[in-house]
């Protein structure tokens, strides 16, 4: 009778962390197909820019336009993985009656300088400039921008800025990790559901 109460516990507390463990494969395979979809719209043949996007229907859709630069850039410090620390420039881009935020990519930083002097290196107003990208609703931090920005891929003519295009490689997906952690937690917990067992059959024996 005694053993009853801690083979109780240890089957239930392994059971929930196993189910927690099948759980997390699932997320992780929903996951896989999120970012697989991703990387296909990324690649899809880009269309003209919609007359007014929106999110998540227009979210990552391949662009190609030609434009104008419609006034100064602006120049902020930030880091990205595989480039390091740099200063990205976002110039506003008149395409027909509409206005876009185009984010032309990075260029190097030299500490100690202001970032935000690497702004009259980017096109100034009046360029004609032709552009593959895709749009993106940026979070500021809380919640996606509720305007697009328009990140380039490829920018004709040439500028100071290498593009930096989205892609689904900063979206985390740690759902395996997960799963390995509960179901490692439901060995341990079933190792410890033994050890306990043990240690009243010793003691009643």
């Amino acid at each position: 009778m005694r053993l009853i109460f801690p083979l109780i516990l240890g089957l239930a507390g392994a059971a929930v962390l196993v189910s927690l463990g099948i759980w997390q494969l699932g997320r992780a395979a929903e996951k896989d197909a999120t970012l697989a979809a991703i990387e296909a719209r990324l690649t899809e043949a880009p269309v003209d820019l919609p007359p007014a996007p929106r999110s998540p229907a227009d979210l990552y859709l391949p662009v190609a336009v030609e434009g104008v630069v419609d006034g100064p850039a602006i120049a902020v410090f930030d880091t990205w993985r595989g480039f390091g620390a740099g200063v990205r420039a976002v110039v506003p881009l008149r395409v027909g009656a509409a206005s876009i935020p185009l984010d032309l990519g990075v260029r190097s930083w030299a500490p100690g300088t202001d970032p935000a002097a690497a702004a009259q290196d980017a096109p100034p107003p009046g360029t004609v400039l032709r552009v593959e990208g895709n749009l993106d609703w940026p979070e500021d931090g809380r919640a996606a921008l509720s305007t697009p920005v328009l990140v380039a891929r490829e920018v004709t003519p040439a500028t100071a800025f290498t593009p930096i295009p989205v892609s689904a490689e900063g979206i985390p997906d740690n759902h395996m990790g997960y799963a390995i952690q509960w179901f490692g937690l439901a060995l341990v917990w079933v190792g410890m559901t033994l050890y306990w067992v043990w240690r009243i059959r010793r003691r009643t024996s």
